[in-house]
Protein backbone atom coordinates (compact mmCIF):
# COMPACT_ATOMS: atom_id res chain seq x y z
CA UNK A 1 0.00 0.00 0.00
CA UNK A 2 1.20 3.61 -0.67
CA UNK A 3 2.22 5.14 2.32
CA UNK A 4 1.90 8.97 3.19
CA UNK A 5 2.93 11.36 5.89
CA UNK A 6 1.56 14.80 6.80
CA UNK A 7 4.11 16.44 8.44
CA UNK A 8 4.06 19.39 10.47
CA UNK A 9 7.38 21.60 10.39
CA UNK A 10 6.09 23.93 13.35
CA UNK A 11 3.31 22.04 14.75
CA UNK A 12 -0.04 21.05 13.27
CA UNK A 13 -3.52 22.82 12.87
CA UNK A 14 -5.28 19.61 13.32
CA UNK A 15 -8.79 20.53 11.21
CA UNK A 16 -5.99 20.75 8.29
CA UNK A 17 -4.24 17.59 9.37
CA UNK A 18 -7.49 15.55 9.55
CA UNK A 19 -9.03 17.17 5.87
CA UNK A 20 -5.36 16.07 4.69
CA UNK A 21 -5.21 13.18 5.88
CA UNK A 22 -8.73 11.86 4.14
CA UNK A 23 -7.73 13.80 1.18
CA UNK A 24 -4.96 10.83 0.37
CA UNK A 25 -6.36 8.53 1.41
CA UNK A 26 -9.16 8.92 -1.06
CA UNK A 27 -5.98 8.92 -3.72
CA UNK A 28 -5.27 5.70 -2.30
CA UNK A 29 -2.71 6.20 0.32
CA UNK A 30 -2.53 5.33 3.77
CA UNK A 31 -1.88 8.44 5.61
CA UNK A 32 -0.94 9.80 9.19
CA UNK A 33 0.14 12.75 10.63
CA UNK A 34 2.27 13.71 12.68
CA UNK A 35 5.13 16.18 13.77
CA UNK A 36 7.79 13.85 13.91
CA UNK A 37 9.15 12.39 10.25
CA UNK A 38 9.17 9.03 9.38
CA UNK A 39 9.42 6.81 6.51
CA UNK A 40 7.08 7.10 3.87
CA UNK A 41 6.38 6.96 0.04
CA UNK A 42 5.05 10.45 0.34
CA UNK A 43 6.07 13.61 2.36
CA UNK A 44 2.70 16.42 2.90
CA UNK A 45 4.85 19.32 4.56
CA UNK A 46 2.42 21.36 6.37
CA UNK A 47 3.58 24.74 8.21
CA UNK A 48 7.02 25.15 7.06
CA UNK A 49 9.12 27.38 8.48
CA UNK A 50 12.37 29.77 7.38
CA UNK A 51 14.35 26.66 8.55
CA UNK A 52 15.91 24.07 6.69
CA UNK A 53 14.40 20.92 6.41
CA UNK A 54 16.92 17.52 7.09
CA UNK A 55 15.34 14.73 5.67
CA UNK A 56 18.82 13.22 5.01
CA UNK A 57 17.77 8.68 5.19
CA UNK A 58 14.23 9.57 4.37
CA UNK A 59 13.40 7.41 0.94
CA UNK A 60 10.18 10.10 -0.10
CA UNK A 61 9.60 9.76 -3.37
CA UNK A 62 7.66 12.90 -3.43
CA UNK A 63 7.31 16.11 -1.55
CA UNK A 64 4.26 18.20 -1.75
CA UNK A 65 4.01 21.59 0.44
CA UNK A 66 0.75 23.07 1.35
CA UNK A 67 1.85 26.64 1.79
CA UNK A 68 -1.73 28.49 4.05
CA UNK A 69 -0.69 30.01 6.79
CA UNK A 70 1.24 32.62 5.37
CA UNK A 71 4.80 31.98 7.25
CA UNK A 72 7.87 32.76 5.68
CA UNK A 73 9.43 29.43 4.53
CA UNK A 74 11.86 30.30 2.20
CA UNK A 75 14.57 28.47 3.92
CA UNK A 76 12.66 25.04 4.03
CA UNK A 77 11.73 25.26 0.38
CA UNK A 78 15.22 25.22 -0.58
CA UNK A 79 16.89 22.68 1.53
CA UNK A 80 14.02 20.39 -0.52
CA UNK A 81 15.11 17.82 -3.92
CA UNK A 82 13.25 20.42 -6.52
CA UNK A 83 13.22 17.45 -8.54
CA UNK A 84 10.56 15.68 -6.29
CA UNK A 85 9.20 18.84 -4.83
CA UNK A 86 5.64 20.06 -5.37
CA UNK A 87 4.50 23.72 -3.95
CA UNK A 88 0.71 24.12 -3.37
CA UNK A 89 -0.35 28.08 -2.24
CA UNK A 90 -3.06 29.63 -1.81
CA UNK A 91 -1.30 33.16 -3.35
CA UNK A 92 -0.50 33.96 -6.85
CA UNK A 93 2.34 36.58 -5.25
CA UNK A 94 4.13 33.64 -3.23
CA UNK A 95 3.75 31.27 -6.07
CA UNK A 96 5.52 34.72 -7.96
CA UNK A 97 8.05 34.60 -4.89
CA UNK A 98 8.83 31.01 -5.12
CA UNK A 99 9.59 31.24 -8.47
CA UNK A 100 11.58 34.71 -9.03
CA UNK A 101 13.98 34.34 -5.77
CA UNK A 102 14.20 30.75 -4.79
CA UNK A 103 13.99 29.58 -8.72
CA UNK A 104 11.54 27.12 -8.33
CA UNK A 105 10.04 25.31 -11.67
CA UNK A 106 7.29 26.88 -12.52
CA UNK A 107 5.43 24.22 -13.71
CA UNK A 108 5.31 22.32 -9.73
CA UNK A 109 4.10 25.50 -7.99
CA UNK A 110 0.05 25.65 -8.07
CA UNK A 111 -2.36 28.10 -6.65
CA UNK A 112 -5.05 25.96 -4.74
CA UNK A 113 -6.80 26.32 -1.25
CA UNK A 114 -6.51 22.94 0.96
CA UNK A 115 -9.27 20.67 0.81
CA UNK A 116 -12.02 20.57 3.27
CA UNK A 117 -13.17 16.87 3.85
CA UNK A 118 -17.02 18.13 4.29
CA UNK A 119 -18.42 15.10 5.60
CA UNK A 120 -15.97 15.58 8.95
CA UNK A 121 -17.39 18.54 10.01
CA UNK A 122 -20.83 19.18 9.20
CA UNK A 123 -23.70 19.05 11.65
CA UNK A 124 -26.72 17.95 11.39
CA UNK A 125 -29.27 21.16 11.55
CA UNK A 126 -29.71 22.39 15.56
CA UNK A 127 -31.59 25.70 16.68
CA UNK A 128 -29.74 28.59 15.94
CA UNK A 129 -29.79 29.92 19.71
CA UNK A 130 -26.48 32.08 19.34
CA UNK A 131 -26.72 35.22 17.56
CA UNK A 132 -23.01 36.45 17.16
CA UNK A 133 -20.32 33.70 17.74
CA UNK A 134 -16.37 34.14 17.64
CA UNK A 135 -14.40 30.95 17.91
CA UNK A 136 -10.92 32.00 18.13
CA UNK A 137 -7.61 32.62 20.45
CA UNK A 138 -7.58 36.48 21.72
CA UNK A 139 -4.88 37.76 19.31
CA UNK A 140 -2.08 40.40 20.36
CA UNK A 141 -2.01 42.15 17.11
CA UNK A 142 -0.42 45.40 16.97
CA UNK A 143 -2.64 47.69 19.57
CA UNK A 144 -2.18 50.27 16.67
CA UNK A 145 -3.74 47.95 13.77
CA UNK A 146 -7.50 49.44 13.44
CA UNK A 147 -9.57 46.57 11.91
CA UNK A 148 -8.09 44.79 15.08
CA UNK A 149 -9.65 47.78 17.24
CA UNK A 150 -12.81 47.56 15.66
CA UNK A 151 -13.22 43.52 15.89
CA UNK A 152 -12.88 43.84 19.83
CA UNK A 153 -15.28 46.68 19.68
CA UNK A 154 -17.85 44.89 18.06
CA UNK A 155 -17.30 41.20 19.75
CA UNK A 156 -18.62 43.39 23.13
CA UNK A 157 -21.19 45.44 21.31
CA UNK A 158 -23.10 42.54 19.64
CA UNK A 159 -22.64 40.63 22.84
CA UNK A 160 -21.19 38.03 20.98
CA UNK A 161 -20.37 34.13 22.59
CA UNK A 162 -16.98 34.02 22.20
CA UNK A 163 -14.58 30.61 22.92
CA UNK A 164 -10.83 30.44 22.79
CA UNK A 165 -7.81 31.63 25.21
CA UNK A 166 -7.12 34.43 27.04
CA UNK A 167 -10.29 36.64 26.55
CA UNK A 168 -11.57 38.80 29.37
CA UNK A 169 -15.12 40.11 28.23
CA UNK A 170 -17.10 42.72 30.05
CA UNK A 171 -19.92 39.87 30.61
CA UNK A 172 -17.75 36.82 32.07
CA UNK A 173 -21.10 34.28 30.87
CA UNK A 174 -20.56 35.11 27.23
CA UNK A 175 -16.76 33.54 27.89
CA UNK A 176 -17.52 29.49 27.41
CA UNK A 177 -13.63 28.97 27.24
CA UNK A 178 -11.88 26.30 25.03
CA UNK A 179 -13.76 24.66 22.14
CA UNK A 180 -12.54 21.14 21.29
CA UNK A 181 -11.72 21.00 17.19
CA UNK A 182 -15.09 18.93 17.02
CA UNK A 183 -17.10 20.99 19.03
CA UNK A 184 -16.89 23.66 16.95
CA UNK A 185 -18.76 22.42 14.02
CA UNK A 186 -21.89 21.74 16.58
CA UNK A 187 -21.26 25.52 17.90
CA UNK A 188 -21.80 27.09 14.59
CA UNK A 189 -24.69 24.68 13.39
CA UNK A 190 -26.42 26.64 16.51
CA UNK A 191 -25.07 30.37 15.42
CA UNK A 192 -26.47 32.37 13.10
CA UNK A 193 -23.85 34.61 12.28
CA UNK A 194 -19.70 34.56 13.42
CA UNK A 195 -17.25 37.27 13.36
CA UNK A 196 -13.85 36.38 12.56
CA UNK A 197 -9.96 38.17 12.75
CA UNK A 198 -7.07 37.79 10.67
CA UNK A 199 -3.88 38.62 11.59
CA UNK A 200 -2.53 41.54 9.43
CA UNK A 201 -0.08 39.48 7.24
CA UNK A 202 -2.69 36.60 6.66
CA UNK A 203 -4.92 39.23 5.03
CA UNK A 204 -3.48 39.20 1.48
CA UNK A 205 -2.34 35.64 0.94
CA UNK A 206 -4.75 33.73 2.86
CA UNK A 207 -7.81 32.77 4.81
CA UNK A 208 -9.18 31.64 7.88
CA UNK A 209 -10.63 28.37 8.77
CA UNK A 210 -13.75 29.59 9.62
CA UNK A 211 -14.25 30.33 6.23
CA UNK A 212 -15.26 26.75 5.93
CA UNK A 213 -16.07 25.63 8.38
CA UNK A 214 -19.06 28.20 9.68
CA UNK A 215 -20.55 28.56 6.57
CA UNK A 216 -20.79 24.65 5.90
CA UNK A 217 -22.97 24.45 8.66
CA UNK A 218 -24.61 27.61 7.58
CA UNK A 219 -23.19 30.26 9.57
CA UNK A 220 -22.35 33.22 7.95
CA UNK A 221 -19.18 35.14 8.70
CA UNK A 222 -18.26 38.43 9.18
CA UNK A 223 -14.49 39.22 8.36
CA UNK A 224 -12.22 42.24 6.99
CA UNK A 225 -11.43 41.75 3.54
CA UNK A 226 -9.01 39.51 2.09
CA UNK A 227 -7.81 37.74 -0.81
CA UNK A 228 -10.61 35.19 -0.39
CA UNK A 229 -13.58 37.28 1.29
CA UNK A 230 -15.20 37.47 -2.03
CA UNK A 231 -14.40 34.08 -3.41
CA UNK A 232 -15.77 31.68 -0.68
CA UNK A 233 -19.78 31.59 -0.15
CA UNK A 234 -21.07 32.98 3.27
CA UNK A 235 -18.32 35.61 3.99
CA UNK A 236 -19.44 39.21 4.62
CA UNK A 237 -16.54 41.85 4.11
CA UNK A 238 -16.81 44.46 6.78
CA UNK A 239 -14.86 46.92 8.87
CA UNK A 240 -16.36 45.89 12.16
CA UNK A 241 -18.36 49.04 12.35
CA UNK A 242 -21.21 47.58 14.88
CA UNK A 243 -23.95 49.45 12.91
CA UNK A 244 -23.11 48.27 9.51
CA UNK A 245 -23.30 44.79 10.74
CA UNK A 246 -26.35 44.57 12.47
CA UNK A 247 -27.67 46.21 9.12
CA UNK A 248 -26.53 43.45 7.29
CA UNK A 249 -27.60 40.89 9.85
CA UNK A 250 -31.29 42.55 8.88
CA UNK A 251 -31.97 40.96 5.91
CA UNK A 252 -33.09 37.89 4.85
CA UNK A 253 -30.36 34.92 4.71
CA UNK A 254 -30.96 31.82 4.22
CA UNK A 255 -28.52 29.52 6.52
CA UNK A 256 -29.89 26.35 4.60
CA UNK A 257 -29.06 27.58 1.01
CA UNK A 258 -25.24 28.69 2.85
CA UNK A 259 -24.73 25.39 3.70
CA UNK A 260 -25.70 23.31 0.50
CA UNK A 261 -23.57 26.03 -1.45
CA UNK A 262 -20.70 25.78 0.93
CA UNK A 263 -20.50 22.17 0.55
CA UNK A 264 -20.80 22.54 -3.17
CA UNK A 265 -17.89 24.63 -3.60
CA UNK A 266 -15.31 22.59 -1.28
CA UNK A 267 -15.94 19.63 -2.70
CA UNK A 268 -15.46 21.07 -6.42
CA UNK A 269 -12.13 22.54 -5.41
CA UNK A 270 -11.62 19.27 -3.81
CA UNK A 271 -12.59 17.84 -6.93
CA UNK A 272 -9.86 20.02 -8.55
CA UNK A 273 -7.05 19.57 -6.61
CA UNK A 274 -7.14 15.46 -6.70
CA UNK A 275 -7.30 16.10 -10.38
CA UNK A 276 -4.04 17.87 -10.18
CA UNK A 277 -2.11 15.87 -7.38
CA UNK A 278 -3.63 12.79 -9.35
CA UNK A 279 -1.39 13.69 -13.00
CA UNK A 280 1.90 13.99 -10.33
CA UNK A 281 1.71 10.41 -9.03
CA UNK A 282 1.03 9.17 -12.11
CA UNK A 283 4.20 7.70 -12.99
CA UNK A 284 5.47 7.08 -9.56
CA UNK A 285 5.87 3.83 -8.30
CA UNK A 286 4.29 3.64 -4.71
CA UNK A 287 3.41 0.81 -2.44
CA UNK A 288 6.58 -1.03 -1.45
CA UNK A 289 6.51 -1.17 2.27
CA UNK A 290 8.60 -2.75 4.36
CA UNK A 291 7.56 -4.50 7.71
CA UNK A 292 9.80 -2.05 9.67
CA UNK A 293 8.03 0.73 8.40
CA UNK A 294 4.47 -0.75 8.04
CA UNK A 295 4.76 -1.65 12.03
CA UNK A 296 5.29 2.19 12.02
CA UNK A 297 2.31 3.11 10.58
CA UNK A 298 0.42 1.22 12.68
CA UNK A 299 1.87 2.97 15.58
CA UNK A 300 1.14 6.45 13.84
CA UNK A 301 -2.04 5.48 12.84
CA UNK A 302 -2.87 4.82 16.71
CA UNK A 303 -1.65 8.35 17.63
CA UNK A 304 -3.89 10.03 15.60
CA UNK A 305 -7.17 7.96 16.44
CA UNK A 306 -6.24 9.16 20.21
CA UNK A 307 -5.39 12.66 18.96
CA UNK A 308 -9.06 12.82 17.40
CA UNK A 309 -10.31 11.30 20.76
CA UNK A 310 -9.01 13.42 22.52
CA UNK A 311 -10.31 16.56 20.96
CA UNK A 312 -13.74 14.64 20.24
CA UNK A 313 -14.09 13.96 24.19
CA UNK A 314 -12.58 17.23 25.40
CA UNK A 315 -9.84 14.68 27.59
CA UNK A 316 -7.95 18.44 27.98
CA UNK A 317 -10.74 19.15 30.19
CA UNK A 318 -9.89 16.56 32.42
CA UNK A 319 -6.46 17.03 31.72
CA UNK A 320 -6.56 20.51 33.17
CA UNK A 321 -9.19 19.58 36.23
CA UNK A 322 -5.89 17.54 37.27
CA UNK A 323 -3.24 19.26 37.08
CA UNK A 324 -5.12 21.86 38.91
CA UNK A 325 -5.76 19.42 41.55
CA UNK A 326 -2.34 18.90 42.68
Amino acid sequence: MKTCLIYGQNGLDLDVAFNLQAFYKKLGFWSVFSENLIDADLLVILRAIDKPLDYIGFNYRQIHVFDYGGWTYDKCIKSLDYQKTYLFTTSANRKEHVIKVLNFPVSQVFVAVPPVETSLWIEKPLDRKYNFVHIGNFKNIDEFDIIRKKFNVAIEDLDSDVWGLNWILKKEKKYHGKAGLFEVSKIYAQSQYALGLMYPFQRDITFSGRFWHAPLNGCYVFSEAGLYSKKIPGIIETCFCTQEIMESAKKNMSHSSLKNEAKNFWEAENRMLQKTINNLLLHENFGNIRIKSKMVFIFYTSVVFLRKVYQKYRLFDLLAKMRNSY
